[in-house]
Parts: structure tokens; C-alpha cells; sequence
């Protein structure tokens, strides 16, 4: 199946349009394919090759799992780097926490972005990174 959304339209409204059938996908709790798509609202500021370079926010190729505010060459907030410090990584649950809401999920970080507040988006978007 072939999507095409222009890159500045608003892809949250885009989305309501389009249907991804489910598929496996190996992660149980979210649907990689369905998540790719849904990146598209997040690929204005981050990239997710790991050869891309980083955009206004860092580049999330191999991020689950990765310490929180230590890709390099990023100027991470002081909030992201502090949680790095104290050992923080990024996990299914953590990520989830932080797209459902960054400011409030973590307190002071630079992340502009409201959030996305549905579950099944965000489990979604978290079995795409899991994917890469």
C-alpha cells in the first residue's frame, strides 16, 4: 500500500483518511507498519537513519534501549541530560510516557511537540523505532 501525505500538511488530520491494515509485526503491542506512517507527524524534526544527521531534535535511529540525552553531537536540555546522567533509558514505557506528553513527562526538556494522547498511536510509533 502506497501512502501519500504532503510534508506540510497536517498529518494528524491526514491520518484520520487513511487505513493500514493490522499485521504482525513481532512487537504485541503496537503495529510497526502503522507506526512508519505515523512517524511522519515526528520526521519534521527527527530523522531515523542512523547515517541521517540530526534535525531540530536528535536522530532516533537505535533509540529504544539507547541512555536518554546521549546521542552525539545533539545539545540536549539540561532536563534530558540530567535524566542521561542519573543512568535513564529510553524503554517502551518510558518513550511512551514521553510521546503521550514531553513537558510533563519530563519537566524542562526542549521538546515543542503536544504530545499524542491515543495509546495505540503511540504503542504504533514505539514498534516502528523498535523496528529500525
Amino acid at each position: 500500500m502506497k501512502v501519500t501525505i504532503p510534508v506540510l500538511f497536517l498529518v494528524g488530520i491526514a491520518m484520520a483518511s487513511v487505513t493500514i491494515p493490522a499485521a504482525a509485526n513481532g512487537n504485541a503491542s503496537g503495529n510497526a507498519k502503522r507506526g512508519k506512517v505515523l512517524f511522519m507527524q515526528c520526521a519534521a524534526c527527527h530523522s531515523v537513519k542512523a547515517s541521517a544527521p540530526h534535525k531540530v531534535g536528535p536522530n532516533l535511529a537505535g533509540i529504544v534501549g539507547a541512555k536518554m540525552g546521549d546521542q552525539d553531537k545533539f545539545r540536549y536540555s539540561a532536563a534530558m541530560a540530567k535524566a542521561g546522567a542519573a543512568g535513564k533509558k529510553w524503554t517502551g514505557k518510558s518513550l511512551d510516557s514521553f510521546i503521550a506528553n514531553p513537558r510533563g513527562a519530563l519537566p524542562g526538556n526542549s521538546m515543542s511537540f503536544g504530545g499524542i494522547p491515543d495509546k495505540t498511536k503511540r504503542q504504533d510509533i514505539i514498534a516502528y523505532l523498535e523496528s529500525l
